[in-house]
């Protein structure tokens, strides 16, 4: 398991000891390691997993355990997920609407999308959601079912197409407890 794709960097080097919670982020954020569905049952069982490379048997590779080495900095790998597309909601008359992210997250489910990633800030005057690139129309045509009254009445703006977006994480046991990991990864 390496730091990062090392296709895009090459500069990224083997992570020696990851922890199962960061085999499974690592995978589920485009890391090419095993599928997140596998390490939950050598978790739950307690069976340490080593990730070799096919190639170079002889070198030690990555151990997945339950535990796990912070790194200087916090972050130990960083991984990117592409062919994604953000959609977003917006509008005065959301903050008022109990139930509102709840609407859209069902117009999704009823359009048969998986959100990769939801956002709303404080203010709750927009939603952004990430799909697969080929989720997009389906998305669009189904939260504009959903919301045709609000968009009617102006208290929700048309739903927005941002486009082509790829999901960057960064990912480390330790990120929580170091100081200024946010505005480095920033």
């Amino acid at each position: 398991v390496m730091t990062a794709d090392p296709r895009e960097f090459p500069e990224a080097g083997v992570l020696p000891l990851i922890s199962y919670e960061e085999a499974v982020e690592i995978s589920c954020s485009g890391g090419k390691i095993l599928h997140p569905r596998a390490i939950g049952p050598v978790k739950d069982a307690g069976i340490p997993v080593r990730v070799k490379h096919t190639f170079y048997p002889e070198r030690p590779g990555t151990l997945i355990s339950g535990e796990s080495v912070h790194s200087e900095g916090g972050v130990k790998a960083v991984s990117m997920k592409r062919g994604l597309s953000m959609v977003s909601v917006s509008g005065t008359g959301m903050p008022d609407r109990t139930g509102f992210l709840e609407c859209v997250a069902g117009a999704a489910r009823k359009a048969q999308v998986s959100i990769v990633s939801i956002s709303q800030p404080g203010s709750q005057l927009e939603i952004s959601l990430v799909v697969a690139k080929d989720d997009e129309d389906r998305l669009v045509d189904g939260l504009e079912q959903a919301l045709l009254e609000e968009i009617a009445d102006g208290a929700v703006a048309p739903v927005k197409r941002h486009g082509a977006v790829a999901l960057v994480a960064a990912i480390g046991d330790g990120m929580c407890d170091a100081f200024g990991v946010s505005g480095r990864v920033f």
